[in-house]
């Protein structure tokens, strides 16, 4: 569907750019329990329904750039701890105890 789809406007390239690694981990945090319960929607009931539909908008937005900005700490983070580095690390040091913990966890 977005294959053909042309942008020519280089800040939203660049925010795009920026935002789509780290999508499926926003799906992950504002997805969990505690982002609906600090969102409460009671607050709709005496107000415009154009007003409501841009309030639901920003707050999407805001939750994705929120959300986006907190997996690129972590990103960051784990670039600084050389995550990546440990993990292959243990990945060669260990291969016979990592294979006896992954097949506990799929194998039941």
């Amino acid at each position: 569907m977005f294959s053909k789809f042309f942008i020519n406007n280089n800040f939203l390239i660049k925010f795009i750019s920026f935002f789509t690694p780290l999508t499926l981990n926003i799906t992950f945090i504002h997805s969990k329990f505690f982002a609906l319960k600090i969102i409460t929607f009671r607050w709709m009931k005496n107000v415009n329904r154009n007003i409501i539909c841009i309030a639901i908008y920003q707050l999407g937005l805001a939750l994705y750039i929120f959300c986006g900005l907190i997996d690129y700490i972590r990103s960051i983070l784990f670039r600084f701890l050389k995550i990546k580095k440990i993990c292959l690390f243990i990945e060669d040091k260990f291969p016979k105890l990592i294979e006896k913990i992954v097949s506990k966890i799929y194998i039941k």
